[in-house]
């Protein structure tokens, strides 16, 4: 039974990275306003962690992209909207200059997600469609401050959720490469577990981040 059932008092939310930068905290700061006497514990880490922590009861939520099927289990997930796995480089970059930016990938240090993250199957499908399937990352992260200070600091290129590196992208530290693929693009939402009872607290959260997901 998740914390916040036992007094009311408590909810447990589960954060992966592309939810932790914009959504989950403007959510938060909403669901303030509406249920100030509701303290929020918000934890991060690996999806597997987060998700068997949800199914344990010990998270009320977790809030990202939508797990894949053998992470899925025993797990209702409702989506907010579509986001796309962007590739990012620092500004002035090589690969910019390139008609075909997937023809000179090979070229370059590759940050890709690590084997237990979220979009790692995304990324992989991915590589495999452009002839790449053995591509393999010099680096592998999901970690804003590590990647982006690598990327920033080198010519090393980042396959990471949009949501994470908005702010970069938005400010100009981090550019957005080109690539124009389907593939890279899955659904983010909400999580809980299908044997959880009902929770008025983690409804309100729902609600707010679905706030949040419209006017974005």
């Amino acid at each position: 039974m998740g914390q916040a059932s036992r007094k009311g008092q408590w909810l447990s939310v589960g954060a992966l990275p592309t939810a932790s930068t914009e959504l989950l905290p403007q959510a938060v700061l909403l669901f303030r306003q509406d249920m100030p006497h509701v303290r929020l514990q918000i934890m991060t880490g690996p999806n597997w962690l987060l998700f068997n922590q949800l199914r344990e009861g010990a998270l009320n939520l977790v809030v990202g992209r939508m797990p894949e099927r053998e992470t899925a289990t025993g797990i209702t997930f409702q989506q907010l909207y579509i986001e796309d796995v962007v590739l990012v480089c620092r500004p002035g970059h090589h690969v910019l200059e390139f008609e075909n930016p997937e023809e000179g990938l090979a070229s370059f240090d590759l940050v890709l997600p690590p084997a237990g993250a979220v979009i790692a199957p995304t990324v992989q499908r991915y590589l495999v469609s452009i002839g790449l399937p053995e591509m393999r990352g010099a680096i592998e992260t999901v970690a804003l401050p590590v990647g982006r200070k690598i990327v920033g600091s080198s010519d090393a290129l980042w396959f990471i959720s949009r949501g994470v590196v908005a702010d970069e992208v938005a400010d100009g530290s981090l550019v957005i490469v080109s690539l124009k693929s389907p593939l890279l693009s899955g659904p983010v939402g909400t999580s809980f577990s299908q044997s959880a009872p009902i929770n008025l607290e983690r409804s309100v959260l729902i609600d707010c981040l679905k706030k949040v997901a419209t006017q974005s």
